[in-house]
């Protein structure tokens, strides 16, 4: 019996297929070991010979580290009895017929779905998903945890803008896309947020911090110097949905006066202004 398999960020199976979002990784980023990863999805195809149909079949999962040691995968259910409460393999049973259009000598496919979340990692390395059936290996799914820097600090050390990728001097600062970066002197990318916020030593920047520790940061989808190529204002006129537009009065980025004009042209639109904050009024 042999099984394909592939890692996403999210996996689930609907009508007999199989629909996956974020696949295709073996890589996890984190900013600092230890660390917990929001989710993991498994996608499975186990493809059942005829000859192992109308049989029971048993099949299983864990995860391991470089050295074998196999990890906690999630807690307990209730009225399972674990040493420290969690549970470091998944095991299942399942029985596939013949229906009455299958040909003879013809395999049958089981799509399968497991989403892990919450999994710890303690160490950077290599990581591995081993699958099992009838207590037969049959797939590896390997993927590697690393500590990385995120955001314009690592590219500023490779003498490049964070967003544009000029080549910028010893201050990491460029002139065209972050001249703000040179004022404040703080790179990361919580030193970037002090800019867009209001009150840059206030409480919105520990909230962003709690909530943006982990986030996945793609400078070549996040450059200013892109978006000065990108006009849509000649199409905001045929915009037939009403609009609410929301801005914060000393919003740096994104000025009231350049949303004024944003709203001028659009046939149904509400601007709102919010007093005291940045270009993250939501946090704010």
């Amino acid at each position: 019996m042999e099984v394909d398999g592939f890692l996403a960020d999210s996996v689930v199976v609907a009508e007999g297929k199989l629909y996956a979002q974020g696949a295709g990784w073996n890589t996890i980023s984190v900013q600092s070991l230890p660390a917990v990863h929001d989710r993991v999805g498994i996608g499975m195809i186990i493809d059942v010979p005829y000859t192992d149909t109308n049989q029971e079949h048993q099949f299983s999962l864990h995860l391991e580290t470089e050295d074998g040691e196999q990890l906690p995968l999630g807690d307990a259910p209730p009225g399972m009895e674990t040493p420290d409460g969690r549970i470091r393999t998944i095991e299942g049973v399942f029985n596939m017929g013949r229906p009455p259009m299958l040909v003879a000598g013809d395999d049958q496919l089981i799509p399968l779905a497991l989403n892990l979340n919450g999994l710890p990692f303690t160490t950077a390395g290599r990581y591995t998903f081993v699958i099992a059936i009838d207590g037969e290996e049959v797939k590896r799914l390997s993927f590697r945890v690393q500590a990385a820097r995120f955001g314009p600090q690592a590219r500023r050390r490779r003498g490049r803008c964070g967003f544009c990728s000029r080549p910028v001097p010893d201050t990491g600062t460029c002139s065209r896309c972050c001249p703000w970066l040179g004022r404040y002197g703080t790179w990361g990318w919580m030193g970037q947020m002090r800019f867009f916020l209001a009150e840059p030593e206030g409480p919105a920047l520990d909230e962003l911090d709690r909530s943006w520790r982990d986030i996945r940061y793609t400078p070549k989808v996040h450059r200013h110097g892109s978006f000065r190529e990108h006009d849509v204002r000649a199409s905001l006129p045929g915009v037939s949905v009403p609009v609410l537009l929301i801005t914060g009065r000393e919003d740096r980025i994104t000025r009231p006066a350049e949303s004024e004009e944003i709203a001028g042209p659009l046939p149904d639109a509400t601007l709102a202004i919010v007093d005291g904050a940045g270009h993250i009024p939501f946090a704010e």
